[in-house]
């Protein structure tokens, strides 16, 4: 999936830029690198930025430049049903 389409609240890891050099070296000036934990906080409607914390710090990215970062979940979210009541049996078993 690519950042746009993760959750908010949702921890995800890049798993690849899909852009040229200077995508790439914007990210990199954000700290926004293949394999780094990104906190994503606000996806906003309507094609706007993607507000995420990476390495404890707060960036806005925009929707065309987030639609190229590859990313998986890397942990749930707050509000996800796999994170569920601390005690509470999980959705598969």
């Amino acid at each position: 999936m690519t950042l746009p389409e993760a959750a908010v609240g949702q921890r995800v890891l890049v798993k690849a830029i899909n852009g040229g050099r200077s995508l790439r070296m914007q990210l990199a000036g954000m700290g926004v690198h293949p394999g780094d934990e990104l906190e994503v906080h606000q996806s906003a409607l309507f094609h706007g930025p993607v507000l995420v914390t990476v390495h404890g710090a707060q960036y806005a990215i925009g929707h065309g430049m987030a639609q190229q970062i590859e990313v998986v979940v890397a942990s749930p979210g707050p509000g996800s049903i796999a994170a569920g009541p601390v005690g509470a049996p999980r959705p598969d078993g």
